[in-house]
């Protein structure tokens, strides 16, 4: 009986195991040994040459590799030589050819030169690249196998996030600018190398500040982020979906931003304010943050002769729209909401998109006597966007 082995690298104890059909298994052990002559085996490679000067076989890196071998024969290996070759898509043999000083029974030796090889740019990470070694020494020949594990970086983009707006309510609302994360990890055997994610989007609502962000080299197993800013169009229409696409090398993720939707809030005072005859005064109320979409506002003023009046509402930013603007003659009072009862003298537009925050004021004057009056309260209802 004759047992085909696979190339040593160490001589060891075979073990040989006989059964059959309704018979006790026969069990040996048999030392495994060489005869009377050289025999060349494994025994370890040193990377002498790495194109990317990181330790490490990694896509695109030429490299320059020693092989040194160990006689496990009972003879010296006069002088041995050896052709290395693969058959790993991933590794590409340049030049193969090996030459050794004698190596001693019992001894390892390194080779005198190295073999040189390179890695395909498109090689995977954790890819094992097999190689073969066919020795020749004294009339004798064989063949050592081993392998590299190409280590390369694995880069996935793992999500995105918004994580700034404007009014800090969480939500890309028409006419703001949000803030995209973009979260990157490193998934493979190698630090990555600092490059750039690409982004783009169809979406007509939305406009990126900048087409690509800046990523900082990434060690395995980590993670980094990239930031984007993304304009949102004033007129984006609420509670639609835009998408924005980002791009890393082979990897791709596609995020989606549903425009926020606006709410209404109304502010109110009951507080009497007389109105001088003549001369003017305000009324005030505080609104909280936010932006607006649209306003109204009610008055509700007694007054014995509407044409003498002039009301304006003031934003916190300066925005000034007149409301009534001494119109009516000797009509009693004004009370209605503006726009929907009385046409504004003034566009309540020149309000959409301006910040809420701060005192918003309604301002009030009397140009002749003697007709007076006094403000009963007013409402100011605003269409916006809140935190």
């Amino acid at each position: 009986m004759s047992l085909p082995l696979e190339p040593l690298s160490e001589l060891k104890t075979l073990q040989i195991v006989v059964t059959g059909y309704n018979a006790v298994p026969y069990v040996a052990d048999v030392p495994v040994t060489v005869l009377e002559k050289p025999y060349l085996a494994w025994a370890s490679r040193q990377l002498a040459e790495d194109s990317s000067g990181d330790g490490e076989p990694s896509p695109g890196d030429a490299l320059a590799t020693r092989l040194s071998l160990k006689n496990l024969g009972r003879t010296d290996a006069p002088t041995p030589s050896a052709t290395v070759s693969s058959t790993s898509p991933c590794a590409v043999v340049d030049d193969g050819q090996l030459a050794w000083n004698t190596v001693a029974a019992g001894a390892t030796g390194a080779s005198v030169g190295t073999f040189r090889w390179h890695v395909t740019p498109d090689c995977a990470n954790a890819t094992r690249a097999t190689f073969t070694a066919a020795w020749t020494a004294g009339g004798e020949h064989g063949s050592v196998r081993f392998s590299e594990n190409i280590k390369a970086p694995a880069l996935r983009l793992s999500g995105a996030r918004l994580v700034g707006d404007d009014n800090g309510n969480g939500k890309p609302d028409p006419g703001e600018t949000v803030t995209l994360a973009v979260t990157v990890a490193n998934d493979g055997l190698l630090a990555s190398h600092a490059g750039e994610i690409s982004a783009s989007t169809a979406a007509p609502s939305l406009q990126l500040v900048a087409p690509a962000a800046a990523l900082g080299a990434i060690a395995p197993g980590q993670t980094a982020e990239a930031r984007f800013e993304v304009r949102v169009a004033a007129d984006a229409a609420s509670d639609t979906v835009a998408q924005v696409a980002f791009v890393l090398g082979g990897a791709s993720l596609t995020h989606d931003l549903t425009i926020g939707t606006p709410v209404v809030r109304l502010f109110e005072s009951s507080e009497a304010v007389m109105i001088p005859d003549p001369g003017s005064t305000t009324a005030s109320l505080a609104v909280p943050a936010g932006r607006v979409e649209a306003v109204r506002v009610q008055l509700d003023i007694a007054h014995t002769w509407v044409g003498d009046l002039k009301a304006s509402v003031l934003a916190p930013d300066g925005t000034r729209v007149a409301l009534h603007n001494a119109t009516g003659g000797s009509q009693h009072d004004l009370v209605g909401w503006y726009p929907t009862d009385h046409a504004p003298a003034g566009d309540l537009g020149m309000l959409r998109g301006r910040p809420t925050e701060g005192a918003w004021q309604l301002e009030l004057s009397d140009s002749m006597s003697p007709d007076s009056g006094t403000t009963r309260g007013w409402k100011l209802e605003i269409l916006g966007y809140w935190p």
